[in-house]
């Protein structure tokens, strides 16, 4: 959604993977440096009891190991090697290893807000780290849980964390949007549709959503999220594309972090949109030499309304 500075906002997925190890301190940093306002990174526990960053359930297609990671302690993580990209047999080792939770929060305290994915069953660990971090302020937590049980645990916290509900065709779960606005009030709101037509993206939903003054999240990786309007798409059509979800006042979860800051940046130029971004100027893409790192907060993730205080419907 719009950003207290009237601008919309990228979060790239899993860090800059096409230039780093996906889930990676440097993945983390480049994807920091390129200005994006949040990274997402996938949370596991090893069998002692650490937080790590690891997408799948095993190390299998990004490591040189093999194992679940409930089943392998943090002192044989560690000693794996992360592999370029996304992995897989024929990507290369780096010298890398897998980063736990602590060090991808020291990485990113003051800098960018972390998206905490594959992490509601482990929620108090996490926020542990968050808090021995001092990073409470930029860790947000999401699921597609009722909101009885959101709002007691988020209640159960101090200070009360950051939280995105995500709410999806396949969950079927619209008819908490009620509940979830009046008891827990998520700070964003995924939504997930497989099409156009789906109640999760209508006007009703987004006017809802906009008039508690939180945000909306669209997830612009593949189809089925986002009934097609995805980055592969925007590449060559931005106005269906990142433009649709401009409209529906959408953060963008992108799996092209380089090539979509960039390239939203110029064409929410050329469209009159600003831009969350940070650091992006005109002549290209890099923040420029010197200039520092803009401060993330919590505060950032909420809208401030420009019309008299009252609620700006979105254009859908």
């Amino acid at each position: 959604m719009l950003s207290p500075d009237g601008s919309v906002m990228i979060a790239a997925h899993k860090g800059d993977w096409r230039g780093h190890p996906e889930n990676s301190l440097s993945g983390i940093q480049s994807a920091i440096d390129m200005g994006v306002e949040m990274v997402e990174i996938d949370v596991r526990k090893t069998s002692d009891g650490k937080i790590v960053l690891m997408h799948d359930p095993d190390v299998n297609r990004t490591t040189n190991g093999t194992g679940d990671v409930m089943n392998l302690t943090l002192a044989q993580i560690k000693a794996l090697k992360l592999r370029e990209g996304q992995g897989g047999s024929g990507a290369a080792l780096t010298n890398e290893t897998v980063p736990t939770l602590e060090e991808a929060m020291n990485l990113a305290k003051g800098k960018v807000l972390v998206n905490l994915d594959k992490c509601w069953d482990i929620r108090d660990d996490v926020w542990n780290v968050l808090v021995s971090t001092g990073t409470t302020a930029q860790g947000v937590f999401k699921s597609t849980a009722s909101n009885t049980v959101v709002d007691s645990w988020l209640d159960s916290k101090s200070p009360r964390p950051l939280y995105q509900a995500v709410i999806t065709d396949s969950d079927n779960n619209l008819s908490d949007l009620d509940a979830l606005i009046a008891g827990a009030t998520p700070d964003l709101y995924e939504l997930v549709f497989e099409s156009e037509s789906s109640a999760v993206i209508s006007s009703t939903t987004v006017n809802k959503i906009a008039n508690a003054g939180r945000r909306v999240f669209v997830n612009t990786l593949w189809a089925s999220l986002n009934a097609g309007h995805t980055d592969d798409m925007s590449v060559s059509n931005p106005d269906s594309g990142w433009g649709w979800v401009i409209n529906r006042g959408g953060w963008f979860h992108s799996d092209r972090s380089p090539g979509t800051a960039c390239r939203v940046s110029e064409f929410a130029r050329a469209a009159g949109v600003r831009l969350g971004i940070q650091g992006y100027r005109r002549g290209g893409c890099e923040r420029q030499r010197g200039e520092p790192q803009r401060t993330v907060h919590a505060e950032r993730i909420r809208i401030r309304h420009l019309d008299g205080g009252r609620p700006v419907p979105l254009r859908v």
